[in-house]
């Protein structure tokens, strides 16, 4: 016997968020990260031309801005998002990646639990099916050959688009391929079918089993070089996104060199801050702590912290791991002293 849920508040039928499946049954993602990405898309739903600040995600999930910074940036690196900075006092843009390519590995996670618990579950929980995708299955099998003798065929007149050709259908089994699958799907399987060699019940029973379980049925040589066009458009798209990115980084640094010509005073606390939490071997280092100090000015820049904050934000205080990281990182992109 199933469970159910039974609502006694009204808010929660027509006040929530869809999720993706694959985002909530993923072993890839924290509770964290699962609540972020749930909280981004409910914004992003409700009104895609008002997003949030990173304080306001503050607020509605109950944690701090760093640890909301901390969030998005994994979800950014897992693939999930990509997060559009604009620079000065204009709004981030937030891009919900395709994780059916980004992430094929969540995506086949989910579909591997799927077909597990449809194993483990008995056929009384299994869902009601239209008459076309029980005819292979038990004595509906002989619907085909039934309804054969009864005279119910189709006349090559009437078979639509002729599909359906040297085939055994019925009238009415025929139709109901035909309202439930594109044609062209039906086409695919039909050539397919022509190059089998044996069945194991009939051509008929062959090629709704194709349709109903979608069963990959290109032949190799088309499989291969599609398989390969998918590959060269990843490897696109992926190259794209890296000159994005790239074009991204070197703005960026441009801004944050202008705002220390700008703001020579300001940069020299800020400096004077990056001393006390670089790491003891690098604290006499002018390029590490001019490094760490730039760490702190996308925060002031974007307006997510004043500078007065920075100055007085305890967290980033004897934190040697996650300055050392803030170095390697600007480092990286060529950011010097």
């Amino acid at each position: 016997m199933n469970d159910k849920a039974v609502f006694h508040n009204p808010i929660l039928r027509d006040g929530f968020a869809q999720t993706p499946n694959v985002i909530l049954y993923t072993g890839s993602l924290s509770l964290q990260e699962k609540a972020m990405y749930m909280l981004l898309l409910s914004y992003a739903w409700h009104n895609p031309e008002a997003f949030p600040a990173q304080d306001t995600l503050s607020q509605d999930s109950k944690i701090s801005i760093r640890q909301v910074r901390n969030i998005l940036k994994d979800l950014e690196k897992k693939k999930l998002i990509m997060i559009e900075r604009q620079g000065f006092n204009r709004p981030n843009i937030y891009h919900f990646l395709d994780f059916t390519q980004t992430r094929k590995d969540i995506v086949a996670e989910y579909q591997a639990k799927i077909m597990e618990r449809k194993s483990i579950a008995g056929p009384d929980r299994q869902p009601n099916s239209s008459p076309v995708r029980k005819s292979i299955a038990g004595q509906e099998r002989k619907s085909v050959s039934d309804e054969q003798q009864t005279g119910d065929q189709y006349s090559k007149k009437e078979q639509p688009q002729e599909l359906f050709q040297n085939l055994h259908f019925s009238k009415s089994e025929g139709q109901k391929i035909i309202n439930n699958y594109p044609t062209g799907r039906i086409q695919e399987v039909i050539e397919a079918s022509g190059r089998v060699e044996s069945f194991k019940t009939s051509r008929e029973a062959w090629i709704i089993s194709a349709l109903k379980d979608n069963w990959d049925v290109r032949p190799e040589e088309k499989r291969q070089e599609e398989e390969r066009q998918q590959r060269r458009e990843q490897e696109q798209q992926e190259q794209r996104r890296r000159e994005k990115e790239e074009e991204q980084n070197r703005a960026r640094v441009q801004i944050l060199n202008t705002w220390i010509e700008e703001h020579p005073d300001q940069w020299e606390f800020l400096k004077e801050k990056a001393k006390t939490e670089v790491p003891a071997i690098l604290s006499s280092s002018e390029t590490a702590i001019n490094a760490k100090a730039r760490t702190y000015l996308p925060q002031i820049i974007d307006g997510e912290m004043s500078f007065e904050d920075i100055l007085q934000d305890p967290e980033t205080e004897n934190n040697p791991e996650e300055s050392s990281a803030g170095i390697a990182g600007f480092q990286v992109r060529g950011v010097g002293a």
